[in-house]
């Protein structure tokens, strides 16, 4: 009995929280501008507005994650997560200078 429920609280626990996962949402911060097909690895968030959060999507931790934009996947950096448990992170694009870049910052 013991054994089951054992075996049947791992197998809930896999879907419930993975330690590998942590979700991502995009925010631009740059007036005047729209991206579209903008990518963190393998989570695409579709085009986005000036200050308006996309939906969170999962991302692998300690796996390097190409952020990119445009037909052209134009790279504007690239993020690690790290850290055990659930976390959300709010990732940034912003401008340097002529450039895009980001900012990462942790919800929980």
């Amino acid at each position: 009995m013991v054994i089951i429920m054992a075996a049947l609280a791992m197998s809930a626990g896999c879907c419930l929280w993975n330690p590998n996962v942590h979700t991502v949402r995009v925010i631009l911060d740059v007036e005047g501008i729209t991206l579209s097909n903008v990518k963190i690895g393998p989570a695409s968030y579709g085009t986005v507005e000036h200050n308006i959060p996309t939906e969170y999507k999962e991302l692998e931790r300690k796996t390097p994650h190409k952020i990119s934009y445009g037909s052209a996947n134009e790279k504007i950096g690239e993020v690690t997560l790290e850290g055990l448990g659930t976390h959300l992170w709010t990732l940034t694009i912003l401008r340097d200078g002529d450039e895009l870049a980001f900012s990462l910052s942790e919800e929980l």
